[in-house]
């Protein structure tokens, strides 16, 4: 399912949900990444997990009216999405510039 949520900056948010599980999984791409980098990730873990995929601001499909992009925005992108779930038990799994 598709949602969107505002950023802090009131950036708008792509951001998809699916799968079954109280833990979730928060897949956040990397840079001039989309959230269809985790396609794989999210047929992989749908069964036991509740998986979100994220569009950081001015990626994908959320918003690109953001004036300067900083990687505080982009966490403040990531802490919208997670105080949107339901679930508690949250999993953090990023790559470039959103993780080693």
């Amino acid at each position: 399912m598709q949602k969107l949520i505002n950023s802090k900056d009131g950036t708008l948010i792509n951001y998809n949900i699916s799968g079954n599980g109280t833990i979730a999984f928060v897949f956040v791409h990397g840079w001039l990444g989309n959230l269809q980098w985790w396609e794989d990730q999210e047929q992989y873990f749908n069964d036991n997990y509740t998986v979100i995929r994220l569009d950081l601001g001015g990626h994908g499909k959320s918003g690109k009216e953001r004036k300067i992009y900083t990687h505080t925005g982009y966490a403040e992108d990531i802490i919208s999405v997670v105080n949107d779930l339901d679930s508690k038990d949250i999993i953090l799994v990023g790559h470039s510039m959103s993780g080693p």
